[in-house]
């Protein structure tokens, strides 16, 4: 079968989030979206051939909290950050990057949205325990909490962003 992910967009055409394929099929049967675009993969079962859905928009609007608390995770970081180094500018993977306190714990620095930014992990080194004045070093971004309505546009913007859903995000 297939690994695609399918763009699930609220009735006035907003992205809400990403959702399996076979999620979207079945809100689909429930009448409950209607398919806008396809991927050229076909889904089969024993009655039925169609084509995997790429986005779905619900028939009924959905409405959604302003601002939701986001999960701090490495991973939201490294959205938010749009995976490069707010050091270089590097841009990086899952794997070749890393978080890194603005100001160290060693200087009383937090682990929080405030305090934490994605680095390459020769930036991350070189900086190792100092404060970036010490460095001569500017960030390319305020780190910042984002509120769920900023975040759901960060999810939809990475590098495997499929080509069909750009229309919608941008």
């Amino acid at each position: 079968m297939t690994n695609h992910q399918t763009l699930q967009l609220n009735a006035d055409y907003m992205p809400i989030k990403v959702i399996p394929w076979q999620r979207a099929i079945s809100l689909w049967f429930s009448d409950k979206v209607e398919i806008i675009e396809e991927y050229d993969t076909d889904i089969s079962s024993v009655s039925l051939t169609m084509k995997c859905p790429a986005v779905v928009r619900l028939l009924k609007y959905r409405k959604y909290v302003k601002k939701q608390k986001v999960k701090f995770s490495r991973f939201n970081v490294f959205y938010r950050d749009g995976f490069e180094c707010q050091y270089c500018g590097e841009k990086g993977t899952l794997t070749g990057l890393t978080f890194d306190h603005v100001i160290p714990r060693s200087h009383g620095g937090i682990t929080s949205w405030t305090n934490i930014v994605t680095a390459c992990h020769p930036c991350n080194s070189t900086k190792g325990n100092k404060l970036l004045h010490e460095m001569g070093w500017r960030l390319n971004s305020k780190p910042i909490e984002p509120n769920s309505n900023e975040f759901i546009r960060l999810n939809f913007t990475t590098p495997n962003t499929p080509e069909v859903w750009k229309k919608f995000i941008y």
